[in-house]
């Protein structure tokens, strides 16, 4: 578990077992609860850690998805410049008509592959960011969770403090 995820859900177990005594539970018994309730949170928290990212990490994957697209695209221009250049050459050493079929012939294959490539790419880069976006909700509803799973346990512990008292 990071550093920064251990400060973020730090629990001040002292605290908690003198509230909890002062409510009337015995010390021992308040000392169980607290000890049980870090576990708890503990154990969740590295495991959510450990399995999602963050925020700032997924915006660095959509940059790095942006700029590799970004990179894909400008090499599919320069590729664009080269071929017509090559049929320029191919025009002029083989006669304007071959040169005009091949021409048009290798320019719609080759548009026709790279525009296919671009469109899988810029389709995966999506995905990714759609996952990200959804692990990071997956982990706000754990998180979600785990406070309501604390705040039934405490509901339990007052039950439990009432029941005693009969």
């Amino acid at each position: 578990m990071t550093s920064k995820m251990t400060r973020a859900f730090l629990v001040d177990t002292r605290k908690t077992v003198n509230t909890l005594a002062g409510k009337g539970i015995p010390v021992e018994q308040a000392e169980a609860i607290t000890m049980a309730l870090k576990e708890v949170f503990g154990v969740n928290i590295e495991s959510v850690s450990e399995r999602f990212i963050s925020k700032a990490e997924l915006e660095r994957n959509v940059e790095l998805h942006k700029t590799t697209y970004s990179n894909i695209e400008a090499e599919v221009k320069r590729s664009n410049e080269d071929h017509s250049l090559l049929m320029e050459n191919m025009e002029k050493k083989h006669g304007t008509s071959l040169a005009n079929y091949y021409k048009g012939e290798a320019h719609a294959v080759d548009s026709a592959l790279k525009l296919a490539n671009l469109n899988n790419i810029k389709e995966i880069c999506e995905l990714r960011a759609e996952l990200e976006a959804t692990k990071f909700s997956m982990v706000k509803l754990t998180i979600g969770t785990i406070l309501t799973v604390a705040s039934i346990g405490g509901v339990v512990v007052a039950v439990m403090k009432d029941w005693s008292m009969f």
